[in-house]
């Protein structure tokens, strides 16, 4: 990057924590409160990327494109005192950080972008990585705020229990289907991240089966069979992957159908079914924010999946 060359430009942000407990979140923090000062200086946020923490370290919580007027513009911004004086309110919030200008950004069809690096245009990081930092890997081949394709509803900021509820049920719902979206379906059998043997594949199984415990056989009361359980093989959700990716996705959206009329033809949260395990009532909402909490989980496993299979990352 050279002084006398002005013009527009883009700037590619990758920046990584420490192990310490709260280390992304203060980093989280940190961009917060200095990315709205981009405006000032006529440059702007082209997406935004995060990691919560408590994650792998060696992974990039933050990862930024920034889209700069001109060289001057962006002397300005790191100069700016409301910047310094983040600085010094939040201290050094990265370990390491890589910022690479690309020459170009390029919107995919599938809605992800994908940076370019500029041929020779690496240049020093805006955060001074401590001298004992780590070397960090090289910063995903593609990198997207949200997910390709994303069509998710935004859960309502306000509204009654059952529609708050049933919206961000719904959401993490579709982040699953997100994260097997455009999968080749033999990958989707793919247990890339050992040892466990987490796959995408499992994962919808195991979710088809959760919805049907807990909606249809515990709450409802049906009489009918598990999916992919038996006493004797508990684990054939994760481990038996010869059928097709493609029936387990449909066996999947049916039983979030079934979940889904259970919910609707239910007139009270506080309407209970039973519960297996203590034979005690367990009402509606209950298993709804079990549910929610269920889908949260393996949608953090579906993250690492998902990126380990095509470097595709997304909230």
């Amino acid at each position: 990057m050279t002084d006398n060359d002005d013009g527009p430009f883009t700037l590619a942000f990758v920046g990584y924590t420490g192990p310490e407990p709260g280390a992304a979140e203060r980093a989280s923090a940190y961009e917060d409160a200095i990315l709205p000062l981009l405006a000032d200086h006529g440059a702007e946020l082209v997406f935004r990327g995060r990691r919560s923490g408590g994650q792998d370290p060696e992974l990039p919580v933050e990862f930024q494109l920034l889209r700069f007027p001109s060289r001057r513009a962006l002397a300005s911004y790191l100069k700016d005192e409301r910047r310094e004086a983040a600085i010094r309110e939040f201290g050094e919030v990265f370990a390491t950080t890589h910022v690479v200008e690309v020459d170009e950004v390029v919107k995919l069809g599938d809605g992800a972008a994908r940076s370019a690096p500029a041929s020779g245009s690496a240049t020093e990081s805006t955060e001074s990585p401590p001298a004992s930092a780590s070397a960090a890997p090289s910063p995903p081949a593609v990198v997207s705020a949200v997910m390709p394709g994303d069509d998710r509803a935004t859960p309502p900021l306000v509204g009654d229990e059952r529609e708050i509820l049933c919206a961000y049920l719904d959401w993490q719902r579709r982040t699953v289907e997100l994260k097997c979206a455009g999968v080749p379906p033999e990958r989707l059998s793919e247990k890339v991240v050992p040892p466990s043997g987490l796959s995408l594949h499992g994962l919808l199984r195991h979710l088809a089966g959760v919805e049907r415990w807990w909606f249809r056989i515990q709450f409802a009361g049906e009489q009918i069979p598990h999916l992919y359980y038996s006493d004797d093989d508990p684990n054939q959700d994760f481990d038996d992957l010869e059928g097709d990716p493609a029936e387990a996705l449909a066996v999947w959206r049916e039983e979030c159908e079934r979940s889904r009329a259970i919910v609707a033809a239910t007139p009270s949260l506080d309407a209970t079914g039973t519960h297996a395990m203590t034979g005690e009532p367990v009402s509606l909402r209950r298993v709804l924010v079990h549910l929610i909490a269920e889908y949260a989980r393996h949608n953090g496993h579906a993250d690492l999946l998902r990126e380990r299979i095509d470097n595709t990352t997304g909230l």
